[in-house]
């Protein structure tokens, strides 16, 4: 038995008939949500899920409970595009493989095959995509914005923040609401994340 964990109906239903089509355990079951992953966990066992990291809210501690709480069945994360940082931490929760959907059916097919048989499905290299411009999650932020994102690269505290750039907390609070909004951040973490991979080391010290 398998597991998906996707949120979209049809991202779902997509990802569902790519894991039965490679698997051949019969028709996955299905959560829209950490928490209901959890629950078919506990009632299905499943050999492998397939989480999608969305869906997930780029929570890697849930992740990482989730990896546990589904021993001794196998977690692959899905993302959108590479992403080194994410890939990282998803091998970090326990994850055995970091796939994209940027891929050909079949190259996703095999993804999960090789990942279920040896683990170790992980990006080592970013894509070549060098263009001089800035990263397109940090166009269109202030000066300001992108200072405070910086800070938030360093998972400092929103005191913490206003003691370094020597403003208000309340305008701490208003620019890091501005900021993950942007840059599509779901949270603090998550906008910590896309700093560590858009901005340079001399910006994120």
């Amino acid at each position: 038995m398998s597991l998906v964990v996707e949120e979209k109906p049809i991202c779902r239903s997509a990802l569902g008939q790519i894991l039965f089509e490679c698997r051949g355990q019969g028709h996955p079951r299905f959560a829209g949500s950490i928490e209901e992953a959890v629950t078919e966990i506990s009632i299905a066992r499943p050999s492998v899920t397939l989480v999608d990291l969305f869906t997930a809210n780029y929570d890697f501690q849930k992740l990482k409970e989730l990896v546990a709480h589904a021993k001794p069945g196998m977690v692959i994360v899905v993302d959108d595009r590479v992403n080194l940082a994410f890939a990282s931490l998803a091998k970090w929760a326990g994850a055995v493989g970091y796939l994209t959907k940027d891929i050909d059916i079949e190259g996703f097919k095999q993804a999960i095959t090789a990942a279920v048989d040896g683990g170790g499905q992980f990006p080592t290299a970013p894509s070549a995509t060098a263009s001089g411009e800035a990263p397109p999650e940090t166009r269109g932020l202030s000066a300001r914005q992108l200072e405070v994102l910086a800070q938030l690269a360093l998972g400092k505290s929103n005191q913490e923040i206003a003691e370094a750039l020597g403003i208000s907390t309340g305008t701490v609070k208003t620019h890091v609401h501005t900021v993950l909004t942007l840059i599509g951040a779901r949270n603090r973490t998550h906008a910590a994340l896309i700093a560590a991979r858009s901005l340079g080391p001399s910006t994120v010290r």
